[in-house]
């Protein structure tokens, strides 16, 4: 009994350190634009958009994962041919799914994920321009 609390609290206390936020480079995620690539152009035609951004990245608990990003994806932009600071976020939302060794999907989001977890595959369900807070 003592064990399995002890197990619980360590579980709660260390669950949140999966994941952690971290910078890509808006070459990184080419191939996810291009599932919107219409909204996306029409993104770009509008805003200058930062080449860096952030992300969900996944921490070194995850055997085959870690290091790498998840969405939902975060860039800073302004308008188009505006001078001065961003002013806009632009967030690109993702669902996840995740595949074991033998490509069977264990899981379909990221707080169901097995560590062991050997590839992730995202799909775009939305990219969105909201001002900076």
């Amino acid at each position: 009994m003592k064990t399995t609390i002890i197990s619980s609290l360590c579980l709660l206390l260390f669950a949140g350190t999966a994941l952690a936020g971290g910078s890509f480079n808006l070459s990184d995620i080419q191939d996810l634009l291009k599932q919107q690539s219409k909204q996306w152009t029409e993104v770009r035609r509008a805003y200058d958009v930062e080449e860096i951004g952030n992300a969900r990245r996944f921490g070194r608990q995850w055997e085959h994962l870690g290091g790498a990003r998840c969405g939902p994806y975060e860039l800073r932009a302004r308008k188009k041919g505006s001078s001065g600071g961003y002013t806009h976020k632009i967030t690109i939302n993702t669902q996840a799914t995740f595949y074991d060794k033998q490509g069977r999907k264990v899981a379909e989001s990221v707080d169901e994920a097995p560590f062991n977890s050997y590839r992730v595959k995202e799909i775009v369900k939305s990219i969105q321009v909201s001002p900076l807070q």
